[in-house]
């Protein structure tokens, strides 16, 4: 078989998705007739993206992954966590938050060990504007909940903000679980924003707010909660229902 006609059948078995299998087979046999380099070649010119980064990531050409990962507008988002986390592996800590954070930017990323390792990463190494632009890019409560935990060390500040964006697709036990994890003052607020929203939004949520409440009373110190429960209750003067379950459990 001519040299042209194996690099075409090879990339015919390689045109739709990436068989590890296939692949080494593939490769032993171009080795075998000192043909690898134009076989890798042929690949990263004219394979499908995801195939020639799942071929360099295999042969461990790990800059060229990278860099076609990073210049890529198409990659799928799979392949971009892929491509960071075997930069995280081997040491190239840049490379991965920066793969980390174009994945943030194209929308939502799906929780898994890599990604929580990934996320920790950013946390961690990032400077103040590429945390913060990342948490900026975050679209739901899972990943939330990810940079969250992984900012607890750094900026519990920020990982009350996170949190406050989706505060009323967590239930009260997750709120009392942060308050737990949290210094005071951050546990309050973050349960104060709770409490806030969900007497708003519908009088079903009234139980679950006296029982904040009370975790909020057990954290505050008598004079800050004096000042809180007064005001709240100024605030919320007009439920009827929500006054008689405080002044029940004797908030107050």
């Amino acid at each position: 078989m001519k040299e042209e006609e194996a690099i075409n059948t090879a990339l015919d078995l390689l045109s739709s998705h990436f068989n590890p299998e296939t692949y080494k087979l593939i490769k032993g046999a171009f080795e075998k007739i000192g043909r690898y380099e134009e076989l890798i070649s042929a690949i990263k010119t004219r394979c499908g993206e995801s195939v020639a980064i799942s071929v360099l990531l295999h042969d461990a050409h790990l800059d060229d992954a990278i860099e076609r990962a990073m210049s890529s507008t198409t990659l799928h988002p799979v392949m971009i966590i892929e491509v960071a986390d075997a930069a995280r592996e081997k040491g190239k800590q840049e490379e991965a938050l920066k793969l980390t954070l174009k994945k943030l930017k194209q929308g939502v990323i799906s929780a898994h060990e890599s990604v929580n390792e990934l996320i920790r990463l950013l946390v961690n190494d990032s400077d103040e504007s590429e945390l913060k632009e990342a948490i900026g890019y975050v679209r739901t409560v899972t990943l939330a909940k990810i940079f969250a935990d992984a900012l607890l060390e750094r900026s519990q500040d920020y990982a009350v903000r996170v949190l406050e964006r989706f505060l009323m697709e967590m239930g009260k036990e997750e709120i009392k679980g942060y308050a737990k994890k949290l210094r005071d003052e951050y546990a309050l607020r973050m349960c104060q924003s709770w409490v806030t929203e969900a007497v708003n939004r519908s009088h079903v949520y009234y139980d679950d707010a006296i029982d904040i409440l009370k975790t909020m009373r057990g954290i505050a110190d008598e004079e800050e909660w004096k000042r809180y429960i007064q005001a709240f209750m100024e605030a919320n003067k007009g439920k009827k229902k929500l006054m008689e379950k405080i002044q029940g459990v004797k908030l107050v």
